[in-house]
């Protein structure tokens, strides 16, 4: 499995949900295509909704999203939703020629996706699937997810890994996000960070 590419960095936030709202207001305007599957999760159809974005399901088969020509020519998204190690509710896993498909889709059309990985540590049978994010260097990709399926969920605590290119602009939008005893924490690990001598 390719690493991760270095150019990235990680978020700490309240849950997925908050890490896909964070997403939403970096790389989206009002009225913007958001795609999300069909059947899917009902949280993130909110969410982009919420934000005013025109919130189009796609529908999901055995072997994952499935998006036509007609979709990317007539509905081209700037934000794609997707779960594709083991898509919510139906279970199928989107194919490694399929997600390397939506990276190229998503680079010729200026579209961002939000991958949500919300449990594949709990993978029983084969092997591991590579997420979107470290399939190609630097992809279009959000890779979100979250600690409430190996802690427990009220918790609420989540992660985001989003392109370095986006740090910059990230950064006064998460200190905004994490207010209170959350942004305390975020001041925390940072400092901590600083304070570690190099061996």
């Amino acid at each position: 499995m390719p690493a991760t590419p270095p150019a990235s960095t990680s978020s700490r936030g309240e849950g997925a949900q908050e890490a896909l709202s964070l997403c939403v207001r970096l790389v989206t305007d009002p009225g913007d295509t958001a795609w999300i599957e069909d059947p899917g999760y009902r949280g993130a159809q909110t969410a982009l909704a919420s934000a005013d974005l025109n919130v189009i399901p796609l529908p999901v088969d055995a072997e994952g999203l499935r998006t036509s020509l007609t979709d990317w020519t007539d509905r081209t998204p700037r934000i794609v939703y997707t779960t594709p190690a083991h898509q919510y509710p139906t279970g199928s896993v989107l194919t490694a020629s399929g997600r390397l498909d939506l990276i190229e889709k998503c680079r010729d059309h200026g579209a961002w996706i939000v991958e949500d990985d919300y449990d594949s540590e709990f993978r029983h049978s084969g092997e591991t699937l590579a997420c979107i994010q470290g399939l190609a260097p630097n992809a279009p990709v959000f890779y979100v997810g979250s600690f409430s399926k190996t802690l427990f969920p009220s918790l609420r605590l989540g992660f985001l890994v989003l392109p370095e290119s986006l740090v910059d602009r990230a950064a006064p939008v998460v200190d905004e996000m994490l207010r209170g005893g959350l942004q305390r924490l975020a001041h925390l690990i940072r400092k901590s960070g600083s304070d570690v001598a190099e061996p």
